[in-house]
């Protein structure tokens, strides 16, 4: 009883009513002291509920804007996949489209999402891979690099885009679109090449052997009676090096028939120039045929 009589309002009305206690009211109907007292005894009684929906509610809002933050935090097209292989060894992958890419030695791909389900299968590569694309008319296959696009549908090619070294493309099958860093593009066939030196801005466009630029990806290499001249462009995918040859004319008049699966470049190399008659030399990384 004490906390209503401390209560301004409350005070007011037993003034009131101490001024007219003559007054008479109908038998059974309560007094205005009575309701007021009432009315804050619920009051009161309400109060505690309150605090305790308040909390659990700002609570339950507090864990539905996490769990949203989160979702857009780890959707998967902001996830980024990197393939990569070592600088000794190549390594196959099958993307999630079906695609299968060779990485050749010290390479890396790179794509964000689920190649299966975006519009576009953009991927990003450094260093040189063998694709072999599965065909999807409605979404492109764009292999991106520093200075050179390739946009695809289904097909089979190698790209190379090394620091060192001009870009290139080598198609096996189908068609490629080529769009290059200043601008220049072009279309190509089975058994043509694409290459772009961002030095000299200079692009070429020729016909090739694209068997000599593929080869590399399979578990070995199987020559049969096959030029010098080609087979030291297969070595040099095989063993990811850069074999000059100074002696041109010897090198496309002998044709060799050989397999190489485990050898070192130097057994490789000491084969070729005792069946050829040439020599080789090297200082460093640098090799010569002559």
């Amino acid at each position: 009883m004490d906390m209503f009589n401390e209560n301004p309002m409350f005070q007011e009305w037993n003034s009131i009513l101490s001024q007219r206690k003559t007054m008479s009211r109908p038998e059974g109907m309560e007094s205005a002291s009575d309701v007021l007292q009432d009315a804050f005894r619920i009051e009161r009684m309400q109060q505690p509920r309150r605090r305790e929906i308040l909390p659990w509610a700002v609570s339950f809002a507090m864990a539905c804007i996490t769990a949203f933050v989160l979702v857009l935090h780890f959707r998967p097209q902001d996830t980024t996949t990197i393939l990569a292989s070592s600088d000794t060894a190549k390594s196959t992958f099958t993307l999630q489209d079906g695609s299968k890419v060779c990485l050749n030695m010290g390479s890396t791909l790179e794509f964000k999402g689920d190649l299966s389900s975006s519009k576009v299968r953009s991927v990003r590569l450094k260093g040189e891979a063998y694709f072999d694309v599965a065909k999807d008319a409605k979404r492109p296959f764009v292999v991106k690099s520093e200075n050179m696009d390739v946009t695809v549908l289904g097909t089979q090619f190698t790209m190379s885009v090394r620091n060192d070294m001009p870009a290139s493309v080598y198609l096996q099958s189908g068609s490629v679109a080529v769009t290059v860093g200043n601008g220049e593009s072009a279309t190509l066939c089975p058994d043509e090449q694409f290459s772009y030196n961002p030095n000299t801005g200079v692009c070429r466009k020729s016909a090739s052997n694209a068997a000599n630029h593929t080869m590399w990806a399979g578990e070995s290499l199987k020559f049969n009676n096959v030029p010098v001249s080609d087979i030291i462009v297969n070595l040099n995918h095989w063993y990811n090096v850069d074999i000059k040859c100074d002696n041109i004319p010897v090198a496309v008049n002998t044709r060799l028939s050989f397999s190489v699966r485990n050898e070192s470049l130097h057994e490789v190399l000491d084969a070729v120039c005792i069946l050829s008659g040439m020599q080789w030399s090297c200082s460093g990384d640098n090799f010569v045929i002559y």
